[in-house]
């Protein structure tokens, strides 16, 4: 039985091992799109050898059957042929399972989607699969009997691969793939990976090989592409100026591009070594809700400073990723040069509008030095961000510094004894600035030769500039300052040496208006003092016209009329009354003369009966205009140079309305207002445009009115005029009675 019971085992044992192998052929083709090729193709160079030696060895005790059975034959003789009929029997079925197991494994080899084939150790082919035939163009018979290089592209690798195969089978390596490009027959060029494995005879010895061979050509196309491009991005990363960054959700990197040196000024192992994005950009760069919801956040803006103490100002991008294990991707674009030019673009607008409205302000001649001074330190400290300073001038008279800003914030702090304002003596770093007009800006006065040092008390000096204020070769003044948040650099002392040639424009120009003032004064006083003599001498002669001329006239008229009145009717009157007519025409002219000098009624009855009387008499009988008079029952001027003043004022007035209002009516008023005389002269005339030029007048109605302007100003009084075209004019004058006083 034990012969018979051996192909029946052998049968069993080639069912099961057929039924394995599809089984196992089954699972790896379910799970092949989940395997890199060349696992996969490892994968089937084994199942093919463990196919083919399977296949060997059931041949080889398949083969021992019908030996076996004569041997039993031979034994037992007649008693057992009936058992090896059935033996026979047995190996027949276990023959024909064997013929259909290596069917399937036929078709298996056939159906196989990768090219499969066997060569000698010379390398000629002795099996290939269809699939073989796909990749290469060749038919299956033009395959088997070439050498596995004459299909490889010339070159090197083509002409050393047979030494390759005598050290295969000399040395038996592990085998491991074999990259190289081949030829089809249509002569396109491909990349082909070949796995192998040692085909052996029953005595270990290599026979040749059994090869998978895969078409990578568009492997090879991709993983070219993927290098090209990861050298692309690898490139760009190091080229560009911004700096990227991967990390988790907690801020660790993942990533860190190369040039981050750029803008942190960490090499890579560095900033790798810090290990969070925080030691680079700070804490809290975002919310994690708004990024949750978001998903994208830009424009971060980021104060830094690199690792060599650097500012920069950064716009950070954080966007939600998944790369590389992190979730979160950061871009760093360094905007420090815009932020700079920004800041230079605003801090020159600002001093271009700063030196305007200066040079406006200081131009005008009402401002004192004092409040010039504080203007152009406040516009230093302002645009220098300096702490302290000082605006001084120097006196015209004793050539001291005069520093009237001290009395600001600075004089509070200062504790030095005895201080002042003005200063006497140059010394110091401000002193090394008057003496030698120079300019000088120093951030480190202590280290300072030229300095000499700050008294007890004196606020401590940390940087400092100081500019001259020059008037050619001539110091007039000088703007310092000191103790910035900063150090000082050079368009801080571009911009005090622009505002110190402001300050000695303003100095000169105040200088200037003071000498203007002081002459105006002088020359007031000078108009005064001669229309008060000019006045003084026509009522004096006014006065000696009336008690010695006009009197006597008119006594020697009267005497004339006595004489000549007896004879009344005689020849020798007629010549006598021509005599008297005569001097009835001098004593009038004699009068009208002496009361244009001096009106007797001023003198008589005082300001407001002359103005009256005037009106009545002259304005209104010889010119034909309308006149009105309104007065203050309490508007009495005592005083008789200014009651002459005003006479003489208003009839330059009227004589103006008559010349050249072409007025029909004419309103004086004499008012009090408060300390004050008011005098108005109303006229409904033609008036004129206060913007252009006024009527033409004569020398002396201008002179006239020069004098009432300047005589009104020195005693500190005014003169208003109120027109337009076509409704007349105004002219009051104001006279404090202070002056009435004088």
């Amino acid at each position: 039985m034990k012969g018979k019971d051996r192909p029946s085992r052998i049968a069993g044992w080639l069912n099961g091992v057929v039924y394995v192998l599809f089984a196992v052929l089954a699972v790896a083709i379910v799970i092949s799109m989940n395997f890199e090729a060349g696992v996969l193709q490892a994968f089937f160079l084994v199942f093919v050898a463990a196919v083919i030696a399977m296949t060997l060895w059931l041949k080889r005790q398949l083969a021992t059957l019908p030996e076996t059975a004569e041997e039993v034959q031979s034994t037992e003789a007649q008693s057992v042929s009936a058992e090896v009929a059935e033996e026979i029997t047995d190996g027949k079925r276990a023959e024909s399972m064997l013929k259909e197991s290596e069917e399937r494994i036929r078709l298996l080899f056939e159906t196989m989607p990768h090219a499969v084939y066997e060569c000698d150790t010379n390398g000629v082919i002795t099996v290939a699969n269809s699939a073989y035939s796909t990749i290469t163009g060749y038919s299956n018979d033009e395959l088997v009997g070439m050498h596995i290089w004459d299909m490889m592209e010339p070159g090197q690798q083509k002409e050393t691969l047979p030494a390759y195969l005598r050290h295969l089978v000399a040395e038996h390596p592990e085998p491991s793939p074999y990259i190289c490009q081949n030829i089809t027959k249509n002569g396109r060029a491909i990349d082909v990976e070949v796995n192998w494995d040692y085909k052996r005879n029953d005595q270990g010895q290599v026979t040749g090989f059994v090869c998978i061979l895969s078409d990578i050509t568009e492997r090879k196309r991709v993983e070219v592409a993927l290098r090209e491009s990861e050298e692309l991005h690898r490139v760009t990363l190091e080229s560009i100026s911004d700096a990227v960054f991967i990390t988790d959700d907690v801020g660790a990197f993942t990533f860190v591009c190369p040039n981050v040196d750029m803008i942190f000024g960490y090499s890579f192992d560095e900033a790798e070594a810090l290990g969070n994005i925080s030691k680079l950009l700070g804490e809290d760069i975002f919310v994690p809700a708004d990024m949750k919801s978001r998903g994208e956040i830009c424009n971060i803006e980021r104060k830094i400073t690199d690792k060599n103490g650097k500012c920069h100002y950064l716009l950070v991008n954080v966007k939600q990723v998944s790369i590389k294990r992190g979730t979160h991707l950061y871009t760093c674009h360094d905007i420090t040069d815009l932020r700079e030019a920004e800041t230079a673009l605003y801090w020159e607008s600002s001093v271009n509008k700063a030196l305007a409205n200066l040079s406006n302000v200081l131009n005008k001649p009402h401002y004192s030095f004092e409040e010039i001074s504080d203007f152009v330190l406040a516009h230093a400290k302002r645009l220098t961000g300096s702490k302290f300073g000082f605006a001084g001038y120097v006196d015209e008279q004793t050539g001291y510094l005069v520093c009237p800003t001290m009395t600001k914030e600075v004089w509070k702090q200062c504790r030095i004894q005895g201080k002042d304002i003005v200063f006497k003596e140059f010394n110091g770093l401000w002193g090394w600035v008057l003496n030698e007009r120079k300019s000088v800006l120093v951030n480190s006065p202590a280290d300072e030769p030229r300095a000499a040092g700050t008294p007890e008390g004196h606020i401590p000096i940390e940087r400092f500039i100081g500019v001259p204020s020059l008037m050619g070769d001539e110091v007039i003044g000088m703007v310092a300052l000191a103790n910035a948040d900063r150090e000082y650099v050079a368009r801080d002392l571009w911009l005090v040496e622009r505002l110190a040639e402001i300050y000695a424009l303003a100095i000169q120009s105040n200088r200037s208006q003071r000498r203007l003032e002081k002459h105006q004064g002088q020359l007031r006083d000078l108009v005064s003092s001669l229309g008060l003599a000019q006045e003084r001498s026509a009522r004096k002669l006014a006065a000696g016209l009336h008690e010695k001329i006009i009197n006597r006239l008119r006594s020697t008229r009267e005497s004339m009329a006595a004489l000549i009145e007896p004879e009344g009717k005689g020849q020798s009157g007629a010549p006598m009354s021509r005599v008297r007519e005569a001097l009835r025409d001098l004593v009038e002219t004699t009068h009208a003369f002496a009361s244009g000098l001096s009106c007797p009624i001023l003198r008589q009855s005082g300001l407001e009966a002359a103005v009256e009387n005037w009106l009545a008499e002259d304005i209104r009988k010889k010119h034909g205009i309308e006149t009105v008079f309104e007065k203050d029952d309490n508007c009495r001027v005592p005083d008789e140079d200014m009651e002459y003043f005003l006479f003489e004022a208003i009839k330059g007035l009227l004589a103006n309305t008559v010349e050249h209002a072409q007025a029909t009516r004419v309103k004086v008023s004499l008012k009090r207002s408060g300390d004050d005389v008011h005098v108005a002269v109303a006229d409904d005339g033609i008036g004129f445009d206060m913007a252009g030029n006024r009527p033409e007048a004569g020398e002396g109605t201008r002179y006239n009115l020069f004098c009432i302007g300047e005589r009104l100003r020195h005693l500190g009084g005014d003169m208003e005029v109120d027109s337009a075209p076509g409704e007349g004019t105004t002219v009051v004058l104001k006279v404090p009675t202070r002056a009435m006083s004088g």
